[in-house]
């Protein structure tokens, strides 16, 4: 069937990396509801669209829990009387979110649990503006994460505080990480003209390879 060839390439892209299993689990499932299509099957098709659809309310209620998780981590956080335990629960909060923005984009396919991620990532950010004297700052213990997406969160909230040490940070981020939402996040809060895929004076965008 035609959709078989980008199933096929998407599975070379996803084989050549570290992919999520459930990732994997989603395009064999795919798989086999082509295959069984192709075959005019019906009683596999409908076998195929069933272990599918549970799979993707695995999914699903995979994002419920994580949402919850975030809530929680900031609810706690912003409990603490004490200013240096806060910011501490803050900075955890602040990595959980970031950590369940990229999963819930590249893995889940859940924008409702990624947005929700972002705008408590940016809440958190003022939270850590609001503990005297202002401990934004404190985000820059992430700048040294293995983790991309923490890092380019963190990275994105540090720009107006420290834009010399973030910039080269988001631009290694984008080339490393692009076509992926974590590459796409480092773009978007790359400064005019320092984006990779930004064309060069006299340049057009057709230009770039």
């Amino acid at each position: 069937m035609a959709e078989d060839k980008p199933l096929s390439a998407l599975r070379e892209v996803l084989d050549d990396g570290e992919t999520d299993p459930r990732l994997m689990t989603k395009l064999d499932l795919l798989e086999n509801l082509f295959a069984a299509a192709g075959k005019k099957d019906g009683k596999a098709i409908m076998d195929a669209a069933r272990k599918l659809k549970a799979h993707e309310d695995d999914m699903l209620a995979a994002g419920q829990k994580l949402r919850a998780a975030m809530a929680t981590a900031f609810e706690t956080a912003k409990a603490e009387a004490d200013p240096d335990k806060r910011t501490a629960e803050l900075l955890a909060a602040f990595e959980l979110s970031a950590k369940v923005q990229f999963e819930a984009y590249d893995v889940l396919n859940d924008k409702e649990t990624g947005d929700a991620a972002v705008v408590q990532a940016h809440a958190i950010a003022a939270a850590l503006d609001a503990v005297p004297p202002g401990r934004r700052a404190a985000l820059a213990k992430f700048l040294d994460s293995s983790d991309d997406g923490v890092l380019v969160m963190a990275a994105i909230h540090l720009q107006k505080i420290m834009p010399d040490r973030v910039t080269p940070i988001l631009r290694d981020i984008e080339e490393r990480q692009s076509p992926s939402s974590i590459g796409f996040a480092a773009m978007w809060a790359l400064p005019p003209g320092e984006s990779h895929n930004t064309p060069k004076p006299g340049e057009s965008s057709n230009d770039k390879s």
